[in-house]
């Protein structure tokens, strides 16, 4: 298996390279379902697969030169606690595939969350987010794969107890900020990252207790409405002149800006409060299209949408759309499809074939029909069933999967009135697109709203998708800059942000604007990215600088 990122030559079943680390997943053209290179026929949907597996895109590598690129990346060490243990009660070789195991997990994890995994160092795994394409949210990222990471060490930790006779636990110090990036050779791993901010983050690793996250205040200032944590005191760290304030995630809040008072799009929460009394009353919906730039503020007004809701006696589900890793542009209706189930995210595969089957005897939706829930829910159909799918013609398959997902949208409405969000629909396939339509056309007859955020830039309901909403009412609400007032209140309400006297970032986005803040303050460097999570943003990277051109770039006064 040739690995199209380092041009290694791996075994023929190899899943990861064993040079670089990187997936080595082959696709089916048609259904970009996983599929392995001796396979003739995609195993999912049928389709001929003699010309066309073709492997994943890569990002664009970081250019092998001699001068670096400077980033805004966060930075995440995690250390396994209970390795020495286990070297001393299990052979070498078991050793080897346990750790082996926990290096898959991580790989899997990281790379799901938009990440790289940069290092493999004994026991310990050195993840970079924002390197080689820096998204808004990455500090977020970070922290949650590093809680994810927790949990599937300990799960095979509990497995695992019986034999080793001890615990197995990881710990994570993770940090934001300015380094320098170059491609390196694999005995350094990916790339070689300098900076303060790695530093930092080992030492906040240090600080870590066995299963607890603790980030530094740069990070915190960018998770704080995402998470709950506990500030520690002050601390002096090796290699550093200037004491470090450790920051102890407890977990993320239930949700996002949770406590902060709402700001501006007076007359947008209006019109909504009217769609959800309509709703009520006639018990019929709409879909509802939200429309605006990059960092203006969708976000934030969908959540505001969600708790009214909810207020109101909805029963609200979201989804966010992918633009990276093995589920680009297509897995939202698989989390609306759990959270319909009442699945939790994370899972484990015998909770959600629970869930089919309950599904099924629970009337959501026919018997015959657990295997297209199984495909929802990501997990193989029933052994009873497993014939008649794979006999199935791919437009059976695609048609079963989307009429069993109305199905189980028309169970849950029966309940009561429900909201289902999805987020950043513009990097939906066409795939997820017609599902969704299929879901819109139930807002007519049912006290259903469907909401659908996206850009102006390959808004889909400019598209091919216009047609298919054809007849469904629809509401668009397009967002413009908050007035300045507005604004400045509104990026100074950020949670632990730095109040700024100035107004010139007040008819900046939201998002822009609190970092403008915070940076005019502390006269520390803008971000490489304010928003974006487009695969083409690669020119939101900074320029590349040699080390003695490597100055910080202030934003102006």
């Amino acid at each position: 298996m040739h690995c199209t990122a380092c041009q290694f030559e791996n075994p023929p079943k190899a899943r990861f390279c064993g040079q670089c680390g990187a997936s080595l997943a082959v696709r089916c053209p048609a259904c970009n379902e996983p599929v392995t290179p001796e396979l003739r026929f995609c195993t999912a949907c049928g389709h001929a697969l003699t010309t066309a597996a073709t492997t994943p895109t890569k990002e664009p590598a970081l250019p092998a030169e001699e001068d670096g690129e400077r980033r805004h990346a966060t930075v995440a060490f995690s250390d396994l606690s209970g390795y020495t243990a286990l070297n001393e009660r299990l052979d070498p070789e078991e050793v080897e595939a346990i750790m082996a195991r926990i290096k898959r997990e991580a790989l899997a994890i990281v790379e799901r969350h938009g990440g790289t995994v940069n290092q493999f160092v004994g026991d310990e795994i050195m993840a970079l987010y924002g390197v080689p394409v820096a998204r808004r949210d990455d500090p977020g990222r970070a922290v949650h794969a590093a809680f994810e990471l927790h949990a599937a060490v300990r799960a095979i930790s509990e497995e695992l107890a019986p034999r080793i006779g001890c615990a197995l636990g990881m710990h994570t110090g993770a940090s934001t900020g300015l380094v320098v990036v170059r491609r390196s050779d694999a005995r350094a791993g990916q790339f070689t990252v300098t900076g303060d901010t790695v530093n930092t983050a080992a030492r906040l690793r240090s600080l870590a207790a066995d299963d607890e996250v603790v980030v530094g205040a740069d990070t915190w200032r960018e998770i704080s409405a995402l998470f709950d944590a506990e500030p520690g005191e002050a601390v002096s760290v090796k290699g550093k002149q200037q004491p470090v304030v450790p920051y102890r995630v407890r977990g993320a809040r239930s949700r996002a800006d949770a406590g902060r008072p709402f700001v501006g799009r007076t007359e947008e929460v209006q019109q909504f409060d009217a769609l959800l009394r309509t709703c009520r009353e006639l018990r019929r919906g709409r879909v509802i299209v939200v429309r605006g730039d990059p960092g203006i503020g969708k976000t934030r007004l969908l959540g505001e949408f969600q708790t009214r809701a909810a207020a109101g006696g909805f029963a609200c589900h979201s989804a966010l759309i992918l633009d990276f890793g093995a589920e680009t542009g297509r897995d939202a209706v698989r989390s609306l499809a759990r959270g319909l189930l009442g699945l939790p995210p994370e899972a484990d595969e015998t909770a959600r074939a629970a869930a089919a089957h309950d599904a099924c005897g629970d009337g959501m939706t026919a018997p015959e029909n657990e295997m297209f829930v199984c495909v929802l829910l990501d997990i193989e159909p029933p052994p009873a069933q497993r014939a008649i799918y794979a006999a199935l013609s791919r437009e059976a398959r695609v048609r079963g999967v989307r009429d069993t997902f109305c199905d189980l949208v028309r169970a849950a409405g029966v309940r009561g009135p429900l909201l289902l969000l999805v987020e950043d629909v513009h990097w939906a396939d066409a795939l997820t697109l017609d599902r969704l339509a299929a879901v819109a056309a139930l807002t007519q007859s049912q006290p259903l709203l469907l909401i659908a955020s996206t850009r102006f830039e390959n808004d889909p309901t400019a598209g091919p998708w216009r047609s298919a909403l054809h007849g469904v009412p629809t509401t668009g609400i397009n967002l413009v800059p908050l007035a300045g007032d507005e604004a400045e209140r509104n990026a100074c309400s950020a949670p632990r942000a730095t109040r700024c006297s100035s107004s010139s970032c007040c008819s900046m986005p939201t998002k822009l604007a609190r970092r403008a803040c915070r940076a005019r303050s502390s006269r520390s460097s803008m971000p490489a990215s304010t928003g974006s999570r487009h695969p083409t943003s690669r020119q939101s990277r900074r320029p590349r600088c040699s080390a003695s051109a490597s100055r910080s770039r202030r934003c102006a006064t």
